[in-house]
């Protein structure tokens, strides 16, 4: 009873987010925080030791539990979306579906979209401070240059992704 209890609280609160077109809280332990001061000044080879140097050739590409979020950036061409999600959250699934939309426009501009599942990669939301969903992270040159919180439109998208 406590499970669908709890199912009920999150489609009650991602329906409340798809209704106003606003951010999804995340209900985990991640820090509430609306600075990203402290990851911003850090580059993903302060976060991860490993840098491979083999290049990806998907513009959409999902990290898989296990994976190394630094390794597969550095392996990315160009700029790289990084699009913090969950599979339980409505606008997590809306944003999935711009993204997706947008593979080919990101393969021209020599861009690449990572997906990150926080379910399965809760460290990185902790590390990353996110703390809304969807969040997109902007990295180019291994730095975080931008970060957009909630539903974004495939205009902002595509602006991130000329950058």
């Amino acid at each position: 009873m406590r499970n669908f209890n709890i199912t009920l609280v999150l489609c009650a609160t991602v329906g409340l987010g798809l209704s106003l077109g606003c951010a999804t809280e995340y209900p985990g332990n991640v820090p509430v925080s609306q600075g990203f001061d402290s990851v911003e000044r850090q580059t993903l080879s302060e976060v991860t030791l490993e840098t491979p140097s083999t290049a990806i050739s998907q513009s959409v590409v999902t990290l898989r539990k296990g994976e190394d979020l630094a390794e597969v950036v550095v392996k990315a061409p160009g700029v790289v979306l990084v699009d913090f999600h969950a599979t339980w959250c409505g606008p997590c699934v809306k944003q999935g579906k711009v993204l997706q939309g947008l593979a080919d426009y990101a393969s021209q501009q020599n861009a690449s979209i990572i997906k990150v599942d926080i379910d399965q990669h809760e460290e990185l939301a902790t590390l990353f401070e996110v703390s809304a969903l969807p969040t997109l992270m902007l990295i180019k040159d291994g730095k975080i240059v931008d970060r957009q919180r909630g539903l974004a439109s495939r205009t902002r998208i595509t602006e991130l992704l000329s950058r």
